[in-house]
């Protein structure tokens, strides 16, 4: 099954990274993070969505790029016990 999520008119994502939820098993259980470019303010948001409700509305999105930062994130979430 695949969902979109539709960022609205001149708004483009970049690759998502699945955070997941510390302790759950579901295989939807966290949270997809990504960088959404917005051609008209020439800005980009950092944009939270629930991995169970990708096509939702985030659950966070907030503007940290008033340049219009295009990077994107690229790799994997770990967590400490990943590391020890």
């Amino acid at each position: 099954m695949s969902v979109v999520h539709d960022f609205g008119a001149g708004r483009f994502a970049g690759e998502p990274v699945f955070v997941p939820s510390a302790g759950d098993t579901a295989e939807d259980a966290g949270w997809l993070m990504a960088f959404v470019y917005d051609a008209a303010r020439d800005a980009s948001d950092f944009v939270l969505l629930d991995a169970a409700d990708a096509a939702g509305s985030p659950v966070r999105e907030r503007s940290p790029c008033r340049n219009g930062c295009r990077s994107a994130f690229s790799g994997k979430w770990i967590d400490d016990a990943e590391l020890a």
